[in-house]
């Protein structure tokens, strides 16, 4: 089944986002129970959860800007061939036809515009000259 994202994505971002749940959960539980054991004050068992939120939050932020970064790499090293619904790469077949993956019928001109709309890639042909 396709689950429609706000935009297409070239690599699996949702196998990070399913890690960060029983990650947090992990973490959050293992402050509460140190400072559960060095603290008889109930306060600062809520405290103890800000920085391990936080420190959560940075390491997913940092991975889901890595896989970014690998899947701008792959759009660009299959030449944006690379179907926007199921993520079966493209390359080497016709510039107009259906996926033989999914069945989408897609373009090289749509491809090139929906990734770099994605992406937010620059063309070499529109880049500005200095």
């Amino acid at each position: 089944m396709y689950f429609s994202w706000h935009r297409p994505c070239a690599t699996r971002p949702d196998r990070l986002l399913s890690i960060a749940l029983p990650v947090t959960a992990f973490l959050s539980i293992n402050s509460l129970l140190a400072a559960a054991a060095f603290t008889p004050n109930p306060t600062w068992l809520f405290a103890a959860l800000i920085p391990t939120i936080i420190a959560t939050q940075l390491l997913m932020m940092h991975l889901l800007r890595k896989e970014q970064r690998r899947a701008k790499a792959l759009v660009e090293a299959a030449d944006f061939k690379i179907c926007p619904r199921c993520r079966y790469s493209l390359k080497g077949l016709d510039d107009q036809a259906d996926c033989p993956e999914c069945g989408r019928r897609y373009s090289q001109d749509e491809l090139r515009k929906t990734w770099t709309e994605a992406y937010e890639l620059v063309e070499p042909s529109t880049s500005p000259t200095p």
